[in-house]
């Protein structure tokens, strides 16, 4: 293949993945804008009381706020795709960088009644890894938050961290409500997010696992997710397994 059938194949691929994702975009913007636009014919309407205003202007509120997030997230992929931003990697703690993420997001579960557990080895305490730690602890945030979000009061998260032979293997367990088997495979698709009930009533962008992905790859690692939902009940939960290139060195 030629250096021009090389520009007009990846000319292509470019225009096709633009048009995805303004595909998949509008999808996502129609259903708060539709929302928005009932909140305002209500309440223009001049025949609510006070109680049924405040109701109307709190979903307003709402759905403005899951906007916001989504237009947050969608700057930050961007960003990313686009090249302006820039994973650097220097060897770090990876127990340091977990827990800045759990110090992130702990009111959000101090605020739900849950406890946040590690189990690891005292090795581990000075392994280091070659990381970005601003973006990593980004994608181990989205992850704790999505844990969080999802999962009963009075629950347990629990952070597992393994030191293997040639990568250290990070799992975040949840009691949640689990990830059905047809959806695990889906879930780190840009926008995509479960048809479950309870997911489609929280508020979310459907992108914060698709960040997650590809964080993790710039670290040449990869993420999977385990659940056994349909068959222990209602909250059977997940297991987000993260894993990272092992480099051998530990801090001094």
């Amino acid at each position: 293949m030629d250096r021009n059938d090389i520009k007009t194949k990846n000319a292509y691929a470019e225009k096709e993945n633009t048009k995805a994702f303004v595909t998949d975009l509008s999808h996502q913007l129609k259903t708060p804008v539709a929302a928005l636009d009932t909140c305002f014919s209500v309440l223009e309407s001049q025949t609510l009381c006070e109680e049924e205003c405040a109701e109307f202007y709190g979903r307003c509120r709402q759905e403005l706020e899951g906007l916001k997030t989504l237009l947050d997230a969608l700057i930050r992929i961007s960003y990313m795709e686009a090249g302006m931003i820039r994973i650097v990697c220097e060897q770090a703690v990876i127990l340091d960088t977990l827990v800045a993420a759990v110090n992130r997001i702990y009111p959000k579960a101090s605020e739900k009644h849950m406890e946040i557990a590690f189990d690891y080895d005292s090795e581990i305490e000075r392994m280091v890894v070659l990381q970005d730690r601003k973006w990593l602890c980004e994608a181990f945030v989205n992850l704790l938050d999505n844990a969080v979000k999802y999962s009963p009061e009075y629950s347990e998260i629990r952070i597992s961290i393994q030191k293997q032979v040639s990568f250290v293997r990070i799992e975040i367990a949840d009691q949640g409500i689990g990830i059905s088997k047809q959806e695990q495979h889906k879930v780190f698709r840009r926008f995509y997010r479960s048809k479950d009930h309870r997911v489609q009533t929280n508020s979310g962008s459907g992108v914060g696992l698709y960040l997650v992905r590809r964080i993790v790859e710039e670290h040449h690692g990869n993420i999977s997710v385990r659940s056994e939902k349909g068959k222990k009940g209602d909250n059977p939960g997940s297991i987000f397994i993260v894993q990272l290139p092992n480099s051998n060195l530990t801090k001094m």
